[in-house]
């Protein structure tokens, strides 16, 4: 009655490790979710292209129809294009999304540790209490536990013995036999 039922004490740990795990899985497919949403991000660049391609001949054929206007005119044309061609490159598109994807990694592995370490500090500061409530503890402060040697059960009261029973005294470092000789009190 002085110290909680081992038992729930256990239960309670067994339960918070579950809930940890759990956490941990839920946490895993997080990542895995938001990993196939960045790269299903990461589409086929051949219609990104083939639009540009077909802008740069609609532009060619302009020109062509243009020539009147001056080469000089139908050049700087063509130099704005090829520098939005570079700038709109598949190339560059996908190192930014393969940029933006390492930043989504390295997030999601810090979050994994900090979890893992707080689920990991819960677990420590709980077993510290079991350990601390425990029988093995309460002996170490002085107390014994007597067994009736017959039936083998804890001696609770002073009424569950008469003088001549035979009990065994646990205590921190040992365990002794002992044999009532009364009750005092």
């Amino acid at each position: 009655m002085a110290v909680p039922d081992r038992l729930e004490v256990r239960d309670r740990v067994a339960a918070l490790a579950l809930r940890a795990g759990k956490a941990e899985q839920y946490g895993r497919e997080t990542l895995r979710r938001e990993w196939r949403i960045a790269a299903g991000a990461l589409s086929d660049p051949r219609p990104l292209l083939q639009a540009r391609r077909y802008a740069v001949v609609e532009r060619t054929d302009a020109l062509a129809e243009a020539m009147q206007r001056g080469i000089r005119e139908g050049r700087e044309t063509v130099a704005v294009l090829a520098g939005s061609v570079r700038m709109h490159s598949p190339g560059a598109w996908v190192s930014r999304r393969r940029g933006e994807l390492a930043v989504l990694a390295e997030r999601a592995a810090r979050q994994a540790d900090a979890k893992r370490a707080a689920v990991r500090r819960a677990l420590e500061v709980l077993q510290g209490k079991l350990a601390a409530l425990g029988p093995e503890s309460v002996l170490t402060r002085g107390y014994a536990i007597a067994t009736h040697r017959g039936t083998g059960r804890a001696v609770r009261s002073a009424s569950e013995v008469v003088g001549g029973d035979a009990v065994d005294v646990r205590v921190a470092d040992g365990a002794f036999g002992a044999v009532v000789e009364g009750r005092k009190g």
